[in-house]
């Protein structure tokens, strides 16, 4: 079944920056890490084709004045899609591919630290 769904991650950061901006929080207040689940294709919802998604993000971080706390993101694709939302040496992003139980125990006890280091 196709049901023509996908992952709008794009949405998310741009909440968080709308209550960050709203609430007045300090870079040290912001939230340091994301983890984004999805079954289903990431977003290509980027007007300029030549940009990620995490260097939009980034860029929306540095202009609303929290570049500094940009988000360490996990991306966590549960499927068999090959599609990426970053480029796979991308700094301060994970990427994850397919489920099992033991990475999931990992993330559960290791407080989500899917570091190369963490996983060895």
């Amino acid at each position: 079944m196709d049901f023509d769904l996908n992952t709008n991650f794009r949405g998310v950061f741009d909440r968080i920056l709308e209550v960050a901006t709203t609430g007045k929080l300090r870079p040290g207040e912001m939230v340091r890490k994301v983890f984004v689940f999805s079954d289903m294709g990431f977003d290509q919802a980027s007007s300029n084709q030549w940009e990620t998604d995490y260097e939009a993000i980034t860029r929306k971080f540095g202009e609303s004045g929290y570049g500094a706390a940009v988000l360490q993101i996990v991306f966590w694709n549960l499927r068999d899609s090959m599609l990426t939302p970053v480029a796979t040496k991308q700094a301060r992003v994970a990427l994850v591919s397919g489920f099992s139980k033991n990475l999931m125990k990992m993330f559960r006890e290791d407080e989500g630290d899917l570091s190369p280091l963490a996983v060895i």
